[in-house]
């Protein structure tokens, strides 16, 4: 009800309280507050939110559950991302067993990818390098 209320509420101020949520180990309140972080406005995101949601991507620190990692990803890929981030997700991608969670993070890079060049452009090259 609390993360319900912070979705609806939409204010910078809340962004990192639905973090602390999608960092925790609650499955279902992390999976409430990364669906809250994905309709927040991208100017609300400054660079030590999308820090943290790379961590929960990357799983540095902990495992996180597939659904709140697919979330971060999206709204990390929505959020201009940086040629690393991208090569991480594609090394990542390319080493992990987990197809439903693969085949959602492709479909949705190809998808964003169709409208950012930059995106379009760091996705090409990776296999080549």
């Amino acid at each position: 009800m609390y993360i319900r209320s912070l979705k609806n509420l939409q204010t910078k101020d809340s962004v990192d309280i639905l973090l602390g949520f999608a960092e925790g180990e609650a499955r279902k309140p992390a999976i409430a507050a990364a669906r809250a972080l994905q309709i927040m406005p991208s100017d609300y995101l400054n660079s030590e939110a999308l820090k943290r949601l790379e961590r929960i991507f990357l799983e540095l620190g902990r495992q996180h559950d597939s659904s709140v990692r697919a979330m971060a990803a999206d709204i990390l890929l929505q959020n201009k991302p940086t040629e690393e981030f991208v090569k991480s997700l594609l090394e990542i991608m390319s080493s992990q067993s987990a197809r439903e969670l693969n085949t959602v993070l492709l479909g949705r890079l190809w998808d964003l990818a169709s409208s950012d060049d930059n995106l379009q452009k760091v996705s090409v090259e990776f296999p080549a390098n």
